[in-house]
């Protein structure tokens, strides 16, 4: 049961905290008399204003917004802004209606003048603060605002219309993405691709380079036998000495053997004796 109370004043809370907050945001007006020359230079200053606005061509109105623009005056240039903006739903101008001036805060003042055109009516509200100089005190303005009044009916088809206006690009850009991300496979298929054909470029060129390996002289390891053959050969040949002392004994046993004295006996060549078969047993 407490815990049921204590969350209805709960939200009782939160209720009056978002009903207050639109309070907040509005413009405090204080309740001090303005003075009488405050209040006619007001009025007079606004007064200029909506005539400079409904007597002026466009063409008027871009040279002065280009020198608003080129003397850095940001309230005279945002005011042109705004009434371009507004004045195809304003229409014919007809007439003042209203004119207020109210302190909005230390030597601060506002002139608000409610002004009947065509199609509605229109508040032009002018916000001067007094600036302090050595000699004297004048007034400068710090805001002009321009605001048509629009019915209940009108503010929602426009609340609607920004609220499509706002989905309808959310919903384009996530397409537009959707449709980037949609390519990415043929991105993938080009890489493919290439490299299936650079390895086909890389194949076709292998077998061009065969033949001139094919060309190449026989490798030298066969030849090692040949050079090993030949090295007895040389060998022998490098040797003289040990075939004639060879020689030499041979005539020196066949003398002993023969009794003939040894200067007596000429050979004229050696063969070495191939054994029988039976001996090699």
């Amino acid at each position: 049961m407490k815990q049921s109370i204590k969350r209805i004043l709960l939200v009782l809370a939160m209720a009056v905290c978002f009903f207050a907050l639109p309070a907040c945001g509005k413009s405090e007006t204080l309740d001090t008399a303005v003075p009488d020359q405050v209040k006619s230079y007001m009025e007079q200053s606004a007064d200029q204003y909506v005539q400079f606005f409904t007597q002026s061509d466009s063409a008027s109105m871009e040279q002065y917004k280009a020198m608003a623009v080129k003397q850095k005056n940001s309230v005279l240039e945002n005011a042109i802004k705004a009434w371009e903006n507004s004045q195809h739903d304003l229409g014919q101008y007809q007439g003042v209606n209203e004119v207020s001036t109210a302190v909005v805060g230390e030597d601060t003042y506002k002139t608000v003048e409610v002004l009947q055109f065509e199609k509605r009516t229109c508040e032009i509200a002018l916000t001067c603060q007094t600036k302090y100089t050595s000699s004297q005190a004048t007034l400068e303005p710090t805001e002009l605002s321009i605001l048509p009044t629009y019915t209940t009916g009108e503010k929602m088809a426009k609340a609607g219309m920004n609220t499509l206006m706002g989905m309808g690009t959310v919903f384009i850009v996530l397409i537009f993405i959707s449709f980037i991300i949609s390519r990415f496979k043929y991105i993938n298929k080009f890489e493919e691709n290439r490299k299936k054909k650079a390895a086909e470029a890389k194949a076709a060129a292998a077998p061009k380079a065969a033949p001139a390996k094919k060309a190449a002289p026989a490798p030298a390891a066969p030849a090692a036998p040949v050079q090993a053959a030949a090295a007895p050969v040389q060998a022998a040949a490098a040797a003289p000495e040990d075939d004639l002392e060879l020689v030499a004994v041979i005539t020196a046993a066949i003398s002993a053997t023969s009794g003939v004295p040894a200067d007596q006996l000429v050979i004229r060549s050696i063969r070495r004796r191939t054994p029988r078969r039976w001996n090699r047993g």
